[in-house]
């Protein structure tokens, strides 16, 4: 029997075929899938690790100077948010400066003033707040100008001014309640808004609006200036005004009042007003003001000269604008003059006195009442500028 051979044939794996090759394609894919999701996480850690913003608080404040030499710059808060020394810096001119809440403590507080050491010679034109705890850098929350030193013909906004000296800040100092008394007791409107006697009209208000505003009664020869404005922009719904007619018409939001006192021998004028609510404003007697009233709806203005102004009720209001002055004339009667809270003038006196661009105090009170029967006048709230 003859034998045979049987070859048997060599398998080979050809690459691409599976294998060592296929298992690394796996591997791949594998690998692949793992860095879209790491990457996906790296984003998501970045995106949602952030914590969350903090809240820019809201400021108000006025600015003033003394002469003193060197001086210092006041800075007195009068509305919106407390804020903690530290947490701002206080930029004059574009440099940082130290500052210290008078009266000690960290509490820059409604009412409060912020002591601003200048140097000797230095008059502050510009004032920013800058916040440093917004979590994402520094806000500026406020800004306001400032001069010292001006001449009395030019005052700079929210100075008092003496005629016969250098200008200065009253810094709040006792809580007098002499003209403030007779202020609200004199304005009888405030007994019936408040629902109580004048002479116990809200303590709380009255003590804050007594250290931090002009507080102002001349009990005879004083007058409301010719062709001085009150401006308000109207901000709340359901305000109404009655002019010519004793018929209200209502005002709506973004419609802007111009009242302008048009009489050198001014009849009755009343205003009293409560936060950014003005709750009375009339002048009833004949040919005692002109009323322009601007319609947001349409643009166009309401022009009527030599009317009464019967009534007002304004439920909000923003952006005032004033030229309002009161002034008193010659002779010897009691006149009082508190301003911020510091006794100015309380007795018989023949000083001229001037207050000038009268508006609303920020923490929320505003009174002015002229009776043309004795020639007083009684005053509560801010004014750019007061003479004595």
């Amino acid at each position: 029997m003859t034998s045979r051979k049987i070859a048997v044939p060599k398998i080979r794996v050809h690459p691409g075929y599976g294998g060592a090759d296929g298992v690394s394609e796996v591997i791949g894919a594998i690998l692949l899938v793992g860095l879209v999701v790491a990457a996906v996480a790296v984003v998501a850690v970045a995106l949602f690790s952030q914590s969350t913003p903090v809240k820019v608080p809201n400021v108000n404040f006025m600015v003033g100077t003394d002469n003193h030499v060197p001086p210092t710059l006041y800075l007195t808060h009068n509305g919106g948010d407390t804020l903690t020394a530290g947490s701002f810096s206080v930029y004059v001119d574009g440099n940082i400066k130290s500052y210290s809440v008078a009266g000690g403590g960290n509490q820059w507080s409604l009412g409060k003033n912020l002591l601003v050491p200048l140097s000797s010679g230095e008059a502050p034109q510009r004032i920013y707040l800058v916040y440093n705890q917004t979590g994402t850098g520094s806000s500026v929350i406020g800004s306001a100008s400032a001069n010292v030193s001006v001449p009395s013909g030019n005052v700079a906004p929210d100075i008092i001014v003496r005629t016969t000296s250098a200008p200065i800040v009253c810094i709040n100092g006792s809580d007098p309640q002499e003209v403030l008394g007779a202020v609200l007791s004199n304005v009888s409107v405030i007994g019936a808004a408040m629902n109580q006697s004048p002479s116990t009209v809200g303590p709380v208000i009255a003590n804050v609006v007594g250290a931090n505003s002009i507080n102002f009664y001349r009990d005879g020869k004083a007058t409301i200036d010719q062709n001085t404005y009150l401006l308000l922009n109207i901000t709340g719904s359901g305000s109404t005004i009655a002019y010519d007619t004793t018929t209200p018409q209502n005002l709506g939001i973004g419609d802007t009042l111009l009242i302008t006192q048009r009489n050198s021998n001014p009849g009755t004028w009343k205003i009293f007003g409560i936060g950014n609510q003005i709750w009375e404003f009339t002048a009833p007697d004949s040919n005692s003001v002109d009323v322009y009233w601007r319609h947001k709806s349409t643009g166009l203005w309401s022009n009527t000269s030599s009317t009464r102004l019967y009534h007002t009720w304004i439920t909000g209001y923003n952006d005032v604008g004033s030229t309002l002055t009161l002034r008193t004339t010659q002779g010897g009667y009691y006149t009082g003059l508190v301003i911020n809270g510091t006794i100015i003038i309380d007795g018989v006196s023949s000083n001229t006195v001037v207050v000038q661009n009268i508006r609303p105090v920020g923490v929320g009170l505003f009174v002015l009442e002229y009776d043309p029967n004795s020639n007083s006048v009684y005053f509560m709230g801010n004014a750019q500028s007061v003479t004595w």
